[in-house]
């Protein structure tokens, strides 16, 4: 059968290269098809058996007559791919069918047009195209290009001028479509009419008007129903439900949604039985719902197979099955589904049923974001982040989350602050961008960034410690029903003055009591270091062992060393083992590194050094800075291994570099002393140095020492003098001891033998008492008494019970006289 020249140029027209149409001629053997008598009554009687349902047997009938070249066959051939009648769903089809149905004039050419503006409208299976949906619409309404016109067509192409989709917006055009397709009998219009005379589209808002087109809209769709058509009953449902137009009235509106549903109406059936599968509005019957749900799902609505996906990843009404879940969520995401397609995305990048698969995840969150899901961009730059990185990737990963920021989305916002914080971007990090992406999230109602950043203003760093601004963020965060917030902002207030160590406390134990361990072990350790004012080691072991029995690794290391140690509880080294060993089995690498110590010294039992040094190796492997400082320790000193000292030495400078002030005393000490490493006092003393920067009270004191002797150097007495104030003035006793020693000497400082005294008492009050016990018996010898340690020790314990300033004034004439005598002593001597 030869196509016709105007049957060539709509083909060509849907292929997008050609506009123009002849005019086919309506007559019969002048371009119109018109079914020969012996094929009208099989034409009708697959249309009939159509119109009941039984597209088995009307579709090959329709077959037949398409594989002939009869339009009429191709046309109804094309509508049921396009809807799913009787066939699977076909989109791409449905359009090779339709087009051929259209290039020809026959009585369903209006028909087949309009089919193709739906389908290009819709877009689902094909590329969505409404100015070409819109170009469909207008042929099936046009009485040059149809036997006769489809007016069903022009209800949508009213939509697409009213919004502008496809076409330039044009109320007017809209207004005159819309009242065309009403007076069609179009429901639809009618209804569509009443919303824009309602809100005064038209320039004036006529609620008569309005209410005239609402009852002819629901009188036509109760005509509809009452004829058996299942849409109009799903429309009827909408209404209700919707209240917008009508008084709301749910149980009418699933009145009408089950009777389109049992009618196999597929959008009905599928809202149905979700449901009844939740009980929502009807009462709950999950197994019918189901049914329901499946049979919509099956027949291809994409709807129902992705509901049954989020049932089976649920478990709602069904075993979790994640499985089951991927395969459903999968059918609809191959239906351009977007909330399907972003369930596989993450799906392929959490192993949740499907073996986790990058690129897979890559792939389904850009269908999902050409979908429009909105946060789809955002999971796919979270992704890209979450290495392994290449810059290409981290490129693109800053562009999709500064594009989705930028237009208000504050979890983008979030997680560009996350990522310029942890130096995943910004050449190791930035701080300033970091808080300004966390602030422009909180500008966007995205809570969870209040608490970094009070965080980070009571860090500091980049920003200036702010502390009350960080609090403030902090109280925000609480307020907004943060709860892991109370516990920085109960050590932030816990840094504070009495109210707001109060505050911070009650914090704490509010987080404590809502079972919270991490609170729990700052409780702990605000007892144990007396941060709140009150050091009590029986309570800090309380709140470490309620940590602990929620499983905090690290609150099981300090329990195990209050154990060993018998601070705050009963001395145990059998428990103390036990929560050591506890913590490592939980992979605490610091507990190893301690328990390795205790093993290595046989301090809780027998010795282990074979199994003290495993655990502290495994530790330092892994990074922790203490294993590493106490396995070089170990191999450097060679007591408890087989020396190595050049490991010793390789192990301390890691520890070191990581920041480890200990690992740079023992470095400076052993360089000084010769002892495992090749002398250089030079090099110790730059590592005692290191240490005293960092503010490390014994590097500096014996930094002082190398100074004041000239070890490394030449003597530098002056520096030596201003280091050992400060470490004096930290409490430390053999700085107070040399200090007391120099100011009576009175060669490196002006003699002053009252401060003399007062350095001397310092050091002995930090139990220093050696340094003071010659000094002690030289007084007793002036008193004439007995010249013993014993005595000067008992004598001093007098002394130091009432430690004023008169008593200072005291020693201090008494060791100027007893330095006299001496001095007096060793003049006859000489």
């Amino acid at each position: 059968m030869t196509r016709s020249p105007a049957r060539r140029i709509v083909l060509a027209f849907a292929a997008g290269t050609a506009v123009a149409l002849v005019q086919s001629c309506a007559q019969p053997g002048g371009g119109y098809w018109k079914l020969p008598e012996s094929l009208k009554a099989e034409y009708k009687e697959g249309e009939a058996l159509a119109d009941h349902g039984r597209y088995d047997q009307a579709l090959p009938i329709f077959r037949s007559l398409a594989d002939r070249g009869y339009p009429q066959g191709e046309y109804e051939l094309g509508r049921a791919y396009a809807r799913g009648l009787g066939v699977e769903r076909d989109p791409a089809k449905a359009v090779e069918y339709l087009e051929r149905a259209a290039a020809d004039v026959s009585r369903r050419r209006g028909h087949a047009y309009y089919e193709l503006g739906r389908l290009y409208l819709g877009g689902a299976g094909i590329p969505r195209d409404p100015a070409r949906a819109a170009r469909y619409f207008q042929l099936a309404l046009d009485p040059q290009e149809t036997v006769t016109p489809h007016e069903a067509a022009a209800e949508p192409l009213a939509e697409l001028y009213e919004t502008g989709d496809g076409v330039p917006a044009d109320l007017d055009k809209a207004r005159e479509l819309y009242d065309r397709a009403a007076a069609a009998g179009d429901p639809d219009a009618h209804l569509r009419l009443a919303r824009l005379h309602r809100g005064g589209a038209f320039g004036t808002v006529s609620e008569e008007t309005a209410a005239f087109h609402v009852a002819e809209g629901v009188r036509l769709l109760e005509a509809e129903a009452a004829q058996g058509e299942a849409y109009a009953m799903a429309n009827l449902a909408r209404l209700y439900e919707d209240g917008e137009l009508v008084a709301a009235d749910p149980a009418k509106a699933n009145r009408w949604r089950q009777r389109a549903a049992a009618l196999d109406h597929q959008r009905s059936r599928t809202v149905y039985g979700l449901a009844l599968l939740r009980g929502d509005g009807v009462p709950a019957e999950p197994q019918k719902g189901l049914a329901m749900l499946r049979a919509s799902a099956q027949a291809g609505d994409s709807s129902a197979q992705s509901i049954l996906g989020n049932a089976y990843a649920e478990g709602v009404g069904v075993p979790k099955d994640l499985q089951q879940a991927f395969g459903w969520h999968r059918q609809a995401a191959q239906q351009d589904d977007p909330g399907s397609a972003i369930y596989l995305a993450r799906a392929y990048r959490d192993g949740a049923g499907v073996a986790r698969n990058r690129a897979e995840a890559v792939r389904w969150f850009e269908t999902a974001a050409a979908l429009g899901h909105q946060s789809a961009n955002r999971d796919l730059g979270r992704l890209l982040l979450d290495g392994p990185l290449n810059e290409e990737e981290i490129q693109r990963a800053v562009a999709l989350l500064k594009t989705e920021a930028e237009a208000g989305d504050g979890e983008s916002a979030e997680a560009l602050g996350d990522a310029y914080e942890d130096g995943v971007v910004g050449d190791g990090g930035d701080r300033g961008m970091a808080l300004r992406y966390y602030r422009m999230a909180a500008r966007s109602g995205t809570k969870s960034v209040y608490s970094k950043i009070g965080r980070m203003n009571l860090e500091g760093g980049y920003l200036g410690l702010d502390r009350r601004r960080g609090i403030n963020w902090l109280e925000r965060a609480v307020a907004s029903g943060d709860a892991d917030a109370k516990v920085p902002l109960g050590q932030a207030y816990l840094l504070g003055d009495g109210p707001d160590r109060q505050r911070g406390m009650a914090l704490l134990r509010d987080a404590a009591a809502a079972g919270d361990d991490y609170a729990m072990w700052v409780l702990g350790e605000t007892y144990e270091n007396g941060t709140a004012g009150r050091r009590d080691l029986a309570t800090a072991a309380d709140w470490y062992r309620r940590s602990a029995q929620r499983g905090r690794s690290d609150a099981m290391r300090r329990l195990g060393a209050m154990y060993l140690d018998g601070r705050g509880v009963a001395r145990d080294p059998k428990a103390g083992l036990d929560w050591l060993d506890r913590a490592v089995a939980l992979g605490d690498q610091a507990a190893k590194a301690e328990l390795g110590k205790v093993l290595l010294s046989g301090s809780a039992g027998p010795a282990q050094p074979k199994r003290g040094l495993e655990l502290i190796r495994e530790a330092a492997r892994t990074g922790d800075t203490e294993a590493m400082r106490v396995l070089g320790e170990a191999l450097l000193e060679g007591d408890v291994a087989s020396a190595a000292p050049e490991g010793g030495r390789r192990w301390l400078e890691n520890a070191a570099d990581d920041g480890d002030v200990y690992a740079m005393v023992i470095l400076g000490r052993a360089y000084i002393n010769g002892q495992g490493l090749e002398k250089n006092e030079a090099l110790g003393v730059d590592w005692l140095r290191r240490a005293a920067d960092r503010g490390h009270v014994q590097a500096r004191t014996a930094l002082a020492n190398a100074y004041l002797h000239g070890i490394g150097g030449k003597p530098r007495p002056e520096r030596a003098v201003a280091l050992l104030k400060r470490s004096a003035a930290d409490g430390h006793a053999y700085a107070q001891a040399v200090l007391g020693r120099l100011y009576l000497e009175g060669e490196l400082v002006s003699r002053d033998y009252e401060s003399g005294a007062r350095y001397l008492l310092q050091a002995a009050q930090s139990g220093h008492r050696g340094a003071l016990v010659s000094i002690a018996k030289a007084y007793l010898d002036v008193q004439g008494a007995e010249a013993n340690a014993d005595a000067a020790v008992l004598w001093l314990s007098q002394v130091l019970s009432t430690p004023n300033r008169t008593t200072i004034a005291t020693l201090g004439d008494a060791l100027a006289a007893a330095v006299e005598k001496i001095e007096q002593d060793d003049g006859v001597a000489g």
